[in-house]
């Protein structure tokens, strides 16, 4: 089971900080492999700003993946986090703002960690 929660988080890791990256250096291309139209210079501010809580959560994930064992709290709080992440993105497509296809990458890898992390860390 470690070896799985070390591998998922790794490639969370390895997800957010790019697209996290990506966003903050250049929003244009980030809005472009997410299929979204800037319709306004703030979009852009928007999407820079998601990139940096991305790669923030990404740094978070690369801690885990080197230790999975760390503090049992911070894991958990964490898998919290991911979980939250994924409800809003589910608010965004509910909304009818983005569709399910523009976001499932990021959802599907966010709940497999949250869920793997809270059975890890909960037992």
């Amino acid at each position: 089971m470690r070896k799985i929660v070390v591998g998922v988080a790794a490639l969370n890791a390895l997800f957010q900080l790019l697209v996290g990256l990506l966003s903050v250096a250049s929003p244009e291309t980030a809005a472009v492999a997410f299929k979204v139209s800037v319709a306004a210079p703030a979009m852009l501010a928007l999407i820079r700003m998601f990139g940096g809580l991305l790669a923030s959560s990404g740094v978070i994930s690369v801690l885990i993946a080197k230790n999975p064992d760390r503090d049992r709290s911070l894991v958990i709080a964490f898998a919290g986090c991911l979980l939250f992440n994924v409800a809003a993105d589910t608010a965004v497509i509910i909304a009818g703002e983005m569709r399910f296809d523009q976001l499932a990458a990021g959802m599907v890898l966010q709940t497999v960690l949250a869920v793997l992390l809270l059975f890890y860390r909960l037992r």
